[in-house]
């Protein structure tokens, strides 16, 4: 198969559609030498999606790529598909990217300490990570969706800080929360900017203009449902739930909003693939599927993180939260429709008293009174069951290697011992 080098300066590139390098935004030009992928044009065959050549890490000398070239799409033909393996593979990249963008939004502001901070303490990453394992599976290069990734992964921790102050938790990640080290209004100043800041990551994506409006267009929708289900919990503190409606619309608003942006929105990025028409054809035929698939998994990670309040604990954070601050979740829901009598009069009770007055004894109690009543078994079976739903819908994909990245993530949320290591103080 004969191949011709694609890549010059005076060409097109990954991150800018017939730029030069030098008109580049400061920050990409940074992650074009932290990692730049040189393209092969094949004859009949377009330059985007699976027809691509691999340069491995290299710095330009005189024009000239200087890596040697490996055939193949980004090397991630013979990958296992996990989130593990995905992660490792993009995961510099991706720090790239967000370091860079955060230098050349914030080159001279204290603000970007915070950031350097808040960047250091790396989660697991599923969320970029299942965005760029949907753009492969439906046959994306995967360095297309990488700025979809990195606005996923910002947005995300500008959720996470917001939701830290509102919850007051002090820890995250095993470390102190963003709020506790630098303060309430300087947390909240940073989850603002990382909002506009992914946005703007995306902007300059290699994207063409009229699909870049399309996902931005979803993500805000979602942006406003993910806040929407933040509110509806918030108004649900110390309630007493009348039915399922509030919690499962919590459920796919605050945790569901991201997940169906990792699926669909990477999905959208495919419709547009020269030279594969029919992984553009299958992407779009997918969209409703990844969108349902999105919002069962918000119920599915916020049904195991209500149990894992009472059975152990969240990443270094105390259990008993949810309890004691008198939230509304899956057990909440639960005992509201199967407590009866003496039982449910004291548990109740205890639910609608607000702190200061409900201490860590008084959520004890009532978790002792779920595991007596049954309440936490019973959760754990609701919970089973829709792992078992989301497997039976996943597996009407088809995209093999989306859902065996979905299976590996459905591993994770089986129920193990949480550590017992106390949190830093």
């Amino acid at each position: 198969m004969s191949t011709r080098p694609f890549f010059r300066r005076d060409m097109v590139h990954p991150f800018g559609r017939g730029v030069g390098t030098s008109q580049r935004p400061e920050y990409m030009q940074g992650f074009m030498q932290l990692q730049c992928f040189c393209w092969a044009r094949t004859p009949g065959r377009g330059r985007n999606g699976r027809f691509m050549e691999k340069g491995l890490p290299f710095m330009r000398k005189n024009g000239e790529n200087q890596s040697p070239r490996i055939h193949g799409r980004i090397g991630l033909i013979n990958m296992d598909w996990t989130l593990t393996s995905l992660s490792s593979h993009f995961d510099s990249r991706l720090d790239g990217i967000m370091r860079q963008a955060a230098r050349h939004l914030l080159p001279d502001s204290d603000t970007s300490g915070m950031l350097e901070y808040l960047l250091s303490q790396k989660g697991k990453r599923i969320r970029p990570t299942l965005v760029l394992g949907t753009h492969l599976a439906f046959g994306g290069d995967g360095e297309t969706a990488l700025p979809l990734a990195a606005a996923v992964e910002m947005i995300h921790s500008a959720s996470l800080i917001h939701d830290d102050i509102e919850d007051m938790d002090e820890f995250r990640r095993g470390q102190p929360s963003v709020w506790k080290r630098f303060g309430v209004r300087q947390a909240l100043n940073l989850g603002d900017l990382l909002l506009p800041a992914g946005f703007f990551l995306f902007l300059e994506s290699p994207v063409d203009a009229a699909l870049r409006v399309r996902v931005l267009t979803r993500i805000s929708r979602e942006l406003m449902r993910l806040v929407e289900g933040q509110m509806t919990e918030i108004a649900g503190v110390n309630q007493e739930p009348s039915g399922w409606s509030d919690y499962r619309n919590a459920c796919a608003g605050k945790t569901g909003a991201l997940f169906r942006i990792c699926l669909v929105c990477p999905a959208e990025l495919c419709l547009s693939m020269d030279g594969n028409l029919s992984g553009a054809a299958e992407a779009a035929a997918s969209l409703p599927l990844l969108d349902e698939l999105g919002t069962q998994l918000g119920q599915l990670f916020q049904s195991r993180d209500d149990l894992i309040d009472i059975t152990g604990r969240k990443e270094g954070r105390f259990a008993l939260g949810d309890l004691l601050e008198g939230k509304l979740s899956l057990l909440i829901v639960l005992a509201s429709e199967r407590l009866t009598g003496a039982a449910r009069r004291e548990f109740f009770t205890m639910h609608q008293t607000s702190r200061p007055r409900k201490d860590e004894a008084m959520a004890l109690r009532m978790r002792d009174i779920l595991f007596a009543q049954g309440i936490v078994d019973h959760a754990h079976v609701l919970l089973a069951r829709d792992i078992e739903l989301f497997e039976a819908r996943m597996r009407e994909l088809h995209a093999p290697g989306l859902i065996s990245l979905l299976e590996d993530l459905l591993r994770r949320l089986s129920l193990e011992p949480e550590s017992e290591k106390q949190p830093p103080t």
